[in-house]
């Protein structure tokens, strides 16, 4: 029952927002969260989706702006 439950809001989430914008939101997230470019790129090989796709996502991912994340300001310290 929660398999079908979970599988209901991701065709829905889906279908809503298309995949393209859930991936991309993903990636994003990941970023903020710490992950640099080359691990998220790695990620991004691995997805089962379409070359153009994933073409689009390290697009996307190479013109997001260069953050200082928490983990980087304490290398530099």
């Amino acid at each position: 029952m929660a398999t079908l439950g979970v599988a209901l809001l991701l065709v829905r989430g889906i279908s809503e927002f298309g995949f393209d914008a859930i991936l991309s939101n993903v990636v994003k997230q990941l970023y903020k969260q710490g992950e640099t470019k080359e691990t998220i790129k790695q990620k991004i090989e691995g997805y089962h989706v379409a070359k153009s796709l994933r073409f689009k996502l390290v697009g996307m991912l190479d013109s997001l702006p260069e953050e200082e994340t928490a983990s980087q300001a304490l290398a530099v310290a």
